[in-house]
Order: structure tokens, then sequence, then C-alpha cells
């Protein structure tokens, strides 16, 4: 399941929606606060987010299984 929200600044641009992005630190809230809580936690990402490079397979054959064969 993907839960998206408005986009920040950044997204913006480009989409009208963005994934969700629960952070660790409010996994506990997530998982069993009340509604509200959890509610609340369904916002756009920061807009100054940054993604590490390696958070991106650069490789598509391995989202769809493809064997690498030359």
């Amino acid at each position: 399941c993907i839960i998206t929200t408005e986009p920040n600044r950044t997204v913006a641009p480009i989409h009208d929606r963005m994934p969700v992005i629960i952070g660790p630190a409010d996994f506990e809230t997530w998982l069993k606060g009340d509604v509200a809580e959890a509610e609340a936690l369904l916002k756009p990402a920061p807009d100054n987010l940054e993604v590490p490079p390696h958070m991106f397979l650069s490789d598509t054959s391995l989202l769809i299984g493809e064997d690498k064969k030359a």
C-alpha cells in the first residue's frame, strides 16, 4: 500500500501527489497511536528532504526480475 498526499514545493512542479514518508521516530505513533495522531503524519515531506543516491535503483531489471544475460 502506498499512501499519497499533496506534493511539497520540490515535487509540485513535476506531479500533483507524492508518497507520505513516515520516519522512524514516528513508527510507534503510526502503528499504535490513536487515529488523530496517525492522521497528523499524513503530510508532505519537508521541501528540503534529500534522498541518498543509493536509494534509487539504476537497473530497472531488478524491479521486474529480468535475468542479466549478455
